[in-house]
């Protein structure tokens, strides 16, 4: 367009015309779900009361920002967002921070495992990756900067998982709860890394059809009903344990015909009557 000259000659009066700026908002949430509540788009000149967004295992803790001269921080720290540059800038991109949830009882997810929260600084390792074929139950896990031991394997843990092979327990793991293991008919290897177990629950490995041995550590009290009842390519039994007191009803019912149970010496014969008493397979044999 050309350029036109004028002369101005008298008072002239001008009239400022704007444009009310509208901002896109992207809400980047890392997993969790944003209310409906939270708009995608604001226009200049106003403000917007956030809701909270939310994720399973988490606890939100606030926003930040990408595009930090578009914003009033002051107001964002209050969950309400206020544009305030004056310029080019058509976009916002919210952040949303979260910290794990570590209240005693809750359940929290950490690298496709879930952990429910005990206390004083423990977990229990409740499930893990569905269909996974080797499992590592850690020793400890880290929440929020703080680290927790992982002292149990939760009750239906891994129920049922049909594809799993291989599972090593942390060292620090003391219980084994019910059915934790049951039904896993490929399961073939069980690997103890420490001596802390001191209960392995009723039908923690019920029907764990390729289990050919197993090792009952030092610690061991309670062998619940049914715990290996099904394993019937277990062969090999060795119990290390001179505490164990409680040997549940067919604890090895439907063992391998002819399984060995190896014993301490000095807990051979009371131990033979609580195996006797419980259930074992035929022609098993009880030795020190």
């Amino acid at each position: 367009m050309g350029t036109m000259n004028y002369q101005v000659k008298g008072d002239i009066t001008l009239y400022a015309k704007f444009t009310i700026e509208t901002y896109t908002i992207t809400y980047k949430l890392d997993g969790g779900t944003n209310p409906k509540a939270n708009k995608s788009s604001i226009t200049g000149g106003t403000s917007m009361n956030l809701a909270i967004p939310t994720k399973k295992g988490y606890i939100f803790t606030g926003w930040d920002y990408e595009d930090s001269e578009v914003l009033d921080s002051d107001d964002l720290k209050k969950n309400v967002l206020t544009p305030c540059y004056k310029g080019l800038y058509k976009g916002i991109t919210l952040i949303a921070i979260w910290k794990i949830d570590t209240t005693v009882g809750h359940t929290t997810y950490v690298d496709n495992n879930q952990y429910k929260i005990g206390k004083k600084n423990t977990v229990t390792y409740t499930g893990g990756k569905k269909n996974a074929k080797t499992v590592t139950i850690p020793d400890t896990v880290k929440l929020n900067d703080k680290v927790y031991k992982v002292t149990a394997i939760g009750a239906n843990a891994f129920k049922n998982n049909t594809k799993l092979k291989k599972v090593v327990v942390g060292k620090n793991v003391k219980t084994i709860g019910k059915n934790a293991f049951a039904g896993c008919k490929k399961l073939s290897t069980v690997t103890f890394k420490g001596k802390a177990i001191t209960s392995i629950g009723a039908n923690a490995f019920k029907n764990c059809k390729a289990l050919k041995k197993i090792v009952i550590t030092q610690n061991v009290k309670t062998i619940g009903k049914n715990a290996f009842s099904g394993c019937s390519k277990l062969g090999t039994v060795t119990i290390k344990s001179t505490k164990l007191k409680t040997i549940g009803s067919k604890a090895f019912k439907t063992t391998k015909k002819g399984a060995k149970f190896v014993c301490p010496k000095k807990k051979l014969k009371a131990y033979k009557a609580k195996l006797t008493k419980s259930g074992l397979p035929k022609k098993a044999k009880i030795t020190k």
